[in-house]
């Protein structure tokens, strides 16, 4: 049985420059894996954390 995976996403937008062009918004963060999924040799542990970067796409 497929259960979803539980986490917890913290993140800022970041600031444009204030003489940059065709600048997009940018969300920057980090990201925590709240609870264990999986088992055996496919555990995924809680704790573990990774930093992202989201960029608006243009259109």
């Amino acid at each position: 049985m497929w259960l979803p995976a539980n986490y917890e996403y913290d993140g800022i937008v970041l600031p444009h420059w204030p003489t940059g062009v065709n600048q997009r918004p940018t969300l920057a963060g980090t990201v925590l894996r709240a609870a264990d999924h999986g088992s055996g040799p496919d555990l995924a542990p809680a704790g573990q954390t990774a930093g992202f970067l989201a960029v608006k796409r243009g259109g």
